[in-house]
């Protein structure tokens, strides 16, 4: 490697350092249909609003956050704000059956779960009774919205 070239990003955490050294009018990520973009600035201050937002909802260091869903913008500012709070990622594949999922967010004590519509439907049913928070991509009724946590986060 030489003096001029930029270090390898090595870990999530050195990428995160790297990004946010970046000027904030940069595009951090877009979804696959040039719809929805999100600059540097953008990640930056929404990662940690709702950072401070899991932490407002009683999310300590350690507790585990299960993502459940397509690939979609939020995802990277879910990433980066798991980092920031010190809460722990749990991805499951959207397309498990009820009782994997069930299995799963037990297995892994789950204290908070993101979901979009493609899962949202089974969640319900596998989270039925369950001390979980429920957070969805776009609006849905019983579960606070990504978008209006993120909003109301400091």
């Amino acid at each position: 490697m030489s003096a001029q070239s930029p270090a390898v990003a090595q870990t999530v955490v050195q990428l995160m350092s790297q990004i946010q050294r970046r000027p904030g009018h940069e595009v951090a990520a877009e979804d696959i249909a040039g719809q929805h973009r999100l600059t540097i600035a953008e990640l930056v201050l929404s990662s940690n609003r709702l950072a401070n937002a899991f932490i407002g909802l009683g999310l300590t260091p350690g507790s585990r956050v299960a993502y459940v869903a397509q690939n979609h913008v939020e995802y990277v500012v879910l990433e980066f704000a798991l980092l920031k709070a010190g809460l722990v990622k749990v991805p499951l594949n959207h397309r498990f059956a009820p009782n994997e999922l069930r299995r799963c967010i037990e297995l892994a004590d789950v204290r908070l779960v993101v979901a979009d519509d493609a899962s949202s439907a089974v969640l319900d049913e596998v989270l039925d009774g369950a001390d979980i928070l429920r957070v969805h991509i776009g609006p849905r009724d019983g579960w606070l919205m990504f978008a209006g946590i993120v909003a109301g986060g400091a």
